[in-house]
């Protein structure tokens, strides 16, 4: 027997900037779940998430589920580091990863789906 399965999300989008990163702080409290987005022209964004934004996630709540994003997959001659690059990383958390575009909706549904799948996995 399949059992039917909804789960409701509150997205925070808590900006990139990690200046803002005390406000921030309250809004990952209590999170089940993250979707880390890369940006692919611009690699101090993958760096960001490797030096500043998992640390600080894990030392708030521990490890979560997390779905790891490439985006801006439209714009492949403008990109500044391999897809492969963020897929090593995600493995290091168990995670998975997609090549998105928020510009033509590539994998933003499917992102969150995966999210939700994971979340209702670890329960």
């Amino acid at each position: 027997m399949v059992e039917d399965t909804h789960v409701s999300l509150v997205i925070w989008d808590v900006l990139g900037q990690q200046t803002l990163f005390p406000l921030q702080s309250l809004s990952i409290k209590g999170s089940k779940g993250a979707i880390l987005v890369s940006d692919l022209t611009r690699k101090e964004t993958l760096e960001s998430l490797t030096n500043f934004w998992i640390p600080q996630i894990e030392k708030i709540i521990g490890r979560i589920p997390m779905v790891f994003l490439a985006n801006k997959a439209d714009l492949k001659t403008q990109f500044q580091f391999d897809y492969n690059e963020l897929v090593g990383i995600a493995k290091n958390y168990g995670a998975t990863t997609l090549l998105t575009s928020a510009r033509t909706g590539q994998n933003v549904e499917r992102a969150f789906q995966m999210l939700a799948r994971s979340m209702v996995q670890k329960r």
